[in-house]
């Protein structure tokens, strides 16, 4: 395994790998090279997160967070506040309600180029300490009150949306959130993927009781590009490439890919829960191949 470059992201990569070898955690979990390699291997400063480590509200206290809907056509003036960029200076909207802005929907002016084409109307949004996709044609068109992004539309790129939401809000939202993500959004037939997902939505306190304070999440920059294949009404695979740091960069690694099967259930996309893990050389790229697009960010 390579840890990342500098010597305090290798100290926080060690508290990683000793929740890794600790019960109940489970290297079989995915989630570790989506929430964790993609984070810490590409990511920009350390941040704190407190949301992860402080307690959970008890059941029936405090104030409902309100769902999140989109505004009438062509009224987006109170969703945002001043912009910023991620690590790489890409433009990331700040909107108002913590949990995202959910944007006007209207049908696609055109046919996407190819099924890992971006959506219409993409905009990238700050939300927690991760940048997330919008769009005006492929969703998401609604938020719950308790985090859970609803209305991906069937196709490559609502796929291609919900694959990074579901990910990334698992690895950064506030814990409570994480637990209804998981449930909604989480495709689990077996026993095994059952209790895989336990573990991917059990991470923060696992993280909390190692001592790590939940300060291994990272501002996740957007990705570099993106791969949609084996597209079909009800099945997806969704492949994001993320940036690596400067010591892969000069072994001619360009980014790292992070897999996603998706498949159509209940009316929205769900990622189907992995039981294996793939070796982190075997997620390396070296070179973007003309099925990777990468208008995501541009």
């Amino acid at each position: 395994m390579t840890y990342p470059d500098s010597d305090e992201a290798r100290s926080r990569w060690q508290q990683v790998q000793s929740v890794r070898s600790s019960a109940p955690y489970k290297t079989t979990t995915m989630m570790l090279s989506v929430a964790l390699l993609s984070v810490i291997a590409f990511g920009a400063g350390w941040v704190f997160f407190h949301q992860r480590t402080a307690p959970a509200a008890a059941p029936g206290t405090g104030p409902a967070a309100p769902a999140v809907t989109a505004p009438p056509a062509g009224d987006t003036g109170q969703l945002f506040g001043v912009a910023t960029v991620d690590a790489a200076g890409r433009r990331l909207e700040v909107p108002v309600n913590p949990m995202g802005a959910v944007l006007p929907q209207r049908p696609a002016t055109r046919a996407p180029a190819s099924d890992s084409a971006p959506p219409d109307g993409l905009t990238w949004e700050q939300v927690y300490t991760t940048a997330l996709p919008f769009s005006t044609s492929d969703g998401p068109t609604g938020i719950t009150a308790d985090g859970v992004p609803t209305g991906f539309a069937d196709t490559p790129q609502g796929a291609a949306m919900a694959a990074i939401q579901i990910s990334r809000r698992l690895a950064s939202a506030p814990r409570e959130q994480v637990a209804a993500i998981g449930t909604a959004l989480l495709f689990t037939p077996t026993t095994a993927t059952q209790e895989v997902a336990q573990e991917m939505v059990a991470i923060p306190d696992d993280l909390a009781s190692s001592g790590g304070k939940g300060d291994i999440f990272t501002l996740t920059p957007i990705p570099l590009a993106v791969k949609v294949s084996g597209f079909a009404a009800d099945y997806a695979h969704v492949e994001m490439a993320v940036r690596v740091g400067l010591s892969l960069q000069a072994q001619g690694i360009v980014a790292m890919r992070a897999p996603f099967d998706m498949v159509w259930r209940d009316g929205t996309w769900k990622w189907a829960v992995p039981t294996t893990q793939a070796s982190p050389d075997s997620l390396y790229l070296r070179s973007f191949d003309p099925t990777w697009s990468q208008g995501w960010w541009q």
